[in-house]
């Protein structure tokens, strides 16, 4: 009995030696098909140049600046002075 399970792990060893295997080079072949896509010219030929290109863009870079701006202010100066806030009860039980 002790020679049957011992053949049987080994042949379950194998196959999942052999999966592990075929996963690995389908994984290999999707990286290489992906960075051939990414690095060819026929997709990325798109330049911007008209107005919708520019007013995405531009709404874009005003969203993002406008979140910098209220992220910096309000870590500088949280408005956070209530004796009842929450973050006050949470700094007290710990202290």
């Amino acid at each position: 009995m002790g020679k049957s399970i011992r053949a049987t792990l080994s042949r379950a060893l194998l196959l999942g030696m052999a999966a592990g295997a075929a996963l690995l080079g389908s994984s290999l072949s999707f990286a290489a098909q992906a960075t051939s896509f990414a690095t060819s010219t026929e997709v990325h030929n798109h330049q911007p140049g008209g107005w919708l290109d520019y007013t995405i863009s531009a709404v874009g870079a005003v969203i993002v600046a406008v979140v910098i701006f209220f992220t910096i202010k309000w870590f500088l100066h949280p408005r956070e002075t209530e004796h009842d806030h929450i973050k006050r009860k949470i700094l007290e039980e710990h202290a």
